[in-house]
């Protein structure tokens, strides 16, 4: 690839993506992209615990481990 086939490219992406950002601004979820729409009740992953159940008994983890039920 040439120097200046690099640097068309690299204009029209940067274009691309000034033009998306600008077009962003006044946008509005219609019915149609109702997935991409905010879903009231549903929470992101971010605010979500990452703190799950591993399914494994303590009592049996402790016996394993030789430690006797701790609970």
């Amino acid at each position: 690839m040439t120097q200046k086939k690099a640097d068309e490219v690299h204009k029209f992406v940067l274009l691309s993506y000034e033009s998306d950002n600008e077009a962003s601004k006044s946008y509005v979820v219609s019915k149609k992209n109702w997935l991409s729409a905010h879903w009231k009740g549903f929470k992101i992953p971010e605010h979500m615990s990452r703190i799950r159940p591993k399914g494994v008994n303590i009592d049996a983890l402790c016996h394993i481990y030789g430690l006797g039920n701790s609970a």
